[in-house]
């Protein structure tokens, strides 16, 4: 058994914990993660829950919603939808592939009910060197969240910071599979 930190849970050599920056944000993440997502070494939440105070993690399949996140306010980061919220005071975010995250949104129909944040022009992905995708604008959790806070609350630097931890986790992750 390889010895593994104990607090991403990764192997030493993997290890993130010094890759997280602390970055300073108003808007609350509350990431619904599938149960399958929560193990994948090359998620990108980890890093993300790291760097952001105000992100919780809840693994599931099956979401209670939670009272709050259904009196306005909260709007649910994934594509489509007909109502839509400019400026959410809340971010609910899906987190698996993307045949997880529509079996979650599926599995808790009060999601479908909740409007939706949409990022308008998607930037370039960087994942695309650990974890395949399908279209040019699927990113990963941690550069979809980048992209909606700094949006919502106007802070390029936001979104820079967190894409500068993810190149650097990059990095490492290249670095092992190579060795």
């Amino acid at each position: 058994m390889r010895p593994s930190c104990p607090d991403c849970h990764l192997p030493l050599r993997t290890c993130l914990c010094a890759l997280a920056r602390r970055v300073e944000h108003r808007v609350p993440v509350v990431v619904l993660q599938h149960p399958r997502e929560a193990g994948q070494a090359k998620g990108s939440v980890r890093l993300l829950a790291r760097c952001l105070r105000g992100c919780k993690v809840q693994v599931g399949l099956d979401f209670p919603p939670d009272p709050a996140w259904l009196q306005g306010g909260t709007a649910l980061l994934y594509p489509g939808g007909d109502l839509l919220l400019e400026t959410p005071q809340r971010l609910l975010v899906l987190d698996g592939s993307w045949r997880e995250s529509r079996l979650l949104l599926h599995r808790n129909p009060w999601l479908l009910a909740l409007p939706r944040y949409r990022l308008r022009s998607p930037p370039p992905s960087q994942y695309g060197a650990l974890r395949k995708a399908h279209a040019p604008e699927q990113l990963s959790t941690l550069e979809a969240v980048a992209a909606a806070l700094s949006c919502i609350e106007q802070t390029p630097a936001l979104a820079q910071d967190l894409k500068a931890a993810m190149a650097q986790w990059l990095a490492l992750q290249a670095r092992h599979r190579s060795a």
